[in-house]
């Protein structure tokens, strides 16, 4: 029992550790951007158009901003990581060069970006600022000041129209039996803001009519399938996130309800009462009563051997039956098997009591 209990600690840390690395796989993250304190935000719009695949999507951010004062020429940082194609910027309907802020701009104080050192005060450090955007799926996002974009222009005291857009790669949430696949932004930056007006979120999924929701709750027009509107006062969370849950069949979800542990538990049950029907009617027929019951070696053999490949073909035929969006994710399984020599000789032993048991009550009742 004692060495049971620790193969069972050993097999449970293991499980841990096979399940330790990331579930996700990592798609493009964006933001709302990052500004002076020379600029307001009366407004901005968020446009996301997913493909009929919920592979990519396109997102259009537009941003209604009010400069305080003329000549200003850094008004935003944008944070945009893994997008696909070109990372576009248009200031009053005209298309702006996109920077990339150089390495050498490793401190903000004395630079053209000294207007954002509130942003990126960070007191561990005296050479690299950054941030944390908060992401409560995967904890905190690291933000340097060397991941941001930016774009120069002379901006005039008054109301602008900024726009952005790019098309975004998708993640994948790997954790439990199917994947999770969403699109993620991040509008924590806006809490830097001297002021917030308004955030309004469309997502376009006409093309793609798939199982979609959403982590800021269900649309105020429209429906997730067709074009679905939300508007907001104040920020709804930290990271939005448009997500597809993938379907699957009947058989995979009664499956996953039952759950591994039950199904071995009935197999196990079902093979020992056929194993025990078979030995009575071995014994009946049997009248050496000095002769070794082969039944109950072979059952004490192969049963337990059974029971716990069920155990570990279990997670295969689910996954089967779920198909490609299953995440096969199910750590190290297959080490169930090294109960096996623990196993075996106690039910041999129940297994041997049981057949004498049955040949007591036989000549018993032949008597």
């Amino acid at each position: 029992m004692k060495k049971l209990i620790i193969f069972l600690i050993i097999f449970l840390n293991l499980q841990i550790i096979a399940n330790m690395s990331s579930p996700i796989e990592p798609g493009s993250f964006g933001s709302l951007p990052f500004i002076s304190e020379y600029i307001d935000i009366l407004s901005e719009r968020l446009i996301i158009v997913p493909d009929e695949k919920f592979e990519t999507a396109l997102f259009q951010v537009e941003y209604q901003i009010k400069v305080n004062r003329n000549g200003t020429k850094i008004p935003l940082l944008f944070y945009a990581i893994d997008f696909q194609g070109d990372f576009k910027i248009w200031v009053d309907d005209k298309i702006v060069d996109v920077k990339s802020i150089p390495e050498r701009y490793n401190t903000l104080d004395g630079t053209i970006f000294k207007d954002f050192s509130y942003v990126f005060d960070d007191p561990t450090t005296k050479t690299t600022r950054n941030i944390a955007i908060d992401d409560t799926l995967d904890g905190n996002y690291q933000i340097y000041l060397t991941d941001l974009k930016y774009f120069e222009v002379d901006l005039s005291e008054g109301v602008h129209i900024i726009r952005v857009e790019y098309i975004a790669k998708r993640w994948t949430d790997n954790s439990g039996w199917i994947k999770k696949h969403s699109f993620r932004y991040a509008l924590e930056p806006a809490k830097y803001w001297k002021s917030f007006g308004s955030l309004e979120i469309i997502l376009d999924a006409s093309k793609c009519k798939l199982n979609l929701s959403s982590n800021f709750g269900n649309p105020q027009e429209g429906g997730y399938n067709s074009i679905a509107v939300w508007k907001f006062e104040k920020l709804p969370s930290d990271v939005i996130e448009i997500i597809y849950h993938p379907e699957i069949n009947s058989t995979a979800k009664t499956l996953i309800e039952i759950g591994p542990t039950m199904l071995t538990i009935l197999l196990g049950l079902i093979l020992i009462i056929i194993h025990l029907l078979i030995l009575k009617m071995y014994k009946n027929e049997n009248k050496n009563k000095n002769k070794r019951n082969t039944i109950v070696i072979i059952g004490s053999i192969f049963i337990p051997l059974i029971t716990l490949l069920g155990f570990i073909f279990y997670y295969n035929i689910v996954d089967a039956f779920i198909g490609i969006e299953a995440t096969e994710r199910h750590g190290y399984v297959f080490m169930i098997i090294l109960l096996y020599p623990l196993i075996f000789p106690v039910y041999w032993i129940i297994a041997k009591l049981i057949d004498k048991l049955i040949l007591k009550r036989l000549l018993k009742n032949k008597i």
